[in-house]
């Protein structure tokens, strides 16, 4: 036990001075001690060990801005230290991005050659593998892997609860991933991978609440080829990702579904067998969904509704049908369509949030888990596959 609180305490000043360094982009030894409170010779420790491990480097700065008088040390996270891949675990279109520390993109790529591969760890092999040969430049090395997929995901055990994906349900989708590829993973739910890249992207300037709508198109479970549409919500209440009691939160559900309908939407539930063309049911679609969507908006007094996915590449159509449609309703008043925006990553929405989503849990304070678990994700763990 006692091992085990020192291990805990390290990692703990090791975040913490992490962070902060993040947090204020750049910044000296002597703050970082005020900061945090810590000893310094527990700075000096730790800060030394970031620098010779290549995580933070030193950059030179004047004091007054102004490009005159003595220069101060300052340190900044290093973006190139490594990289971090993030994959939209996705039966239909997989996608990839692999970013730097900074979230910054170093490749985009949709994932050609999956079909047929039902096995998920198979399938995750097969990205791996089109990954590496699609790198043609030098990259830093890489740190870990955020997955993003559809359904309900417990993000701390990397169980994936229930999933229409690879038909999975109760599937510990890490635990089965283990071995394929040398480096730390997480798991997230796809609608939540994009409300953290929201979240990182708009820093501290964004709202500290709002929900991320992502629909996608979705395989029926196996051996049914029919197509449906999925709709995931990513909710952040104080700049939090919220989860709810069982991490169901966000799986979104229409007043007019009944037992047995398949569809979330129960407009498409209703013209079941009339086609499977969603294109002429779209304003039907946004018309039901932000009808169901009022009650949440004039309870949780959200700052802003991200919409990704296939709303994002048709957004006029979506605020033409609120402003029309809605026009009488709580979601068609001018203050309520401004709150909803087009999210800026689209089109890679899922993988780039699942990269961020990695990289924020990194930079987290560990932390014991159920009394007695120290979280896996941690720097630790990530030193220990590259170094």
């Amino acid at each position: 036990m006692l091992g085990e609180t020192k291990t805990l305490k390290k990692q703990v000043n090791r975040a913490l001075i992490l962070k902060t360094i993040r947090d204020e982009k750049a910044i000296s030894r002597i703050e970082v001690a005020q900061k945090l409170g810590l000893h310094k010779s527990t700075i000096s420790t730790i800060v030394s060990d970031l620098l010779n491990t290549g995580i933070v480097r030193e950059i030179s700065l004047q004091d007054n801005g102004s490009g005159v008088g003595r220069k101060r040390i300052y340190m900044e996270i290093n973006p190139s230290f490594g990289s971090v891949l993030g994959i939209e675990f996705n039966h239909l279109e997989p996608k990839a991005v692999l970013t730097d520390l900074n979230g910054t993109a170093l490749l985009e790529t949709e994932i050609p050659g999956t079909k047929g591969i039902d096995n998920p760890r198979d399938f995750f092999k097969h990205i791996i593998s089109y990954i590496r040969g699609a790198v043609k430049k030098r990259t830093p090395p890489l740190l870990g892997i955020g997955i993003g997929i559809s359904g309900c995901v417990n993000p701390f055990s990397g169980d994936v609860i229930d999933s229409a994906s690879f038909s999975m349900s109760n599937y510990p989708l890490l635990l089965m991933l283990e071995g394929a590829v040398d480096a730390p993973m997480a798991v997230e739910n796809d609608a939540n991978c994009c409300a953290w890249g929201e979240l990182v992207r708009q820093g501290a300037s964004g709202p500290n609440n709002f929900f991320f709508i992502y629909p996608k198109l979705m395989n029926e479970r196996k051996g049914n080829p029919r197509r449906r549409l999925g709709l995931g919500l990513g909710i952040v209440i104080n700049r939090t990702l919220y989860y709810g009691e069982d991490f169901l939160s966000g799986e979104f559900v229409g007043t007019g579904w009944k037992k047995g309908d398949r569809e979330q939407i129960s407009f498409l539930n209703k013209r079941s067998g009339k086609g499977r063309d969603l294109n002429d049911a779209f304003p039907d679609i946004i018309e039901e969904l932000f009808l169901n969507l009022s009650v949440a908006v004039s309870l949780f007094n959200p700052g802003c509704i991200y919409v990704g996915g296939i709303f994002a590449e048709r957004f006029d159509e979506v605020v033409k049908v609120l402003s029309t449609r809605l026009s009488d309703s709580y979601m068609g008043q001018d203050e309520n369509i401004r709150l909803v925006k087009r999210a800026v990553f689209s089109g890679f929405d899922v993988a780039r949030g699942a990269a961020v989503m990695f990289i924020e849990r990194l930079f987290e304070i560990p932390e014991y888990k159920k009394m007695s678990q120290l979280t896996s994700l941690h720097w630790d763990t990530v030193l220990s596959n590259i170094i």
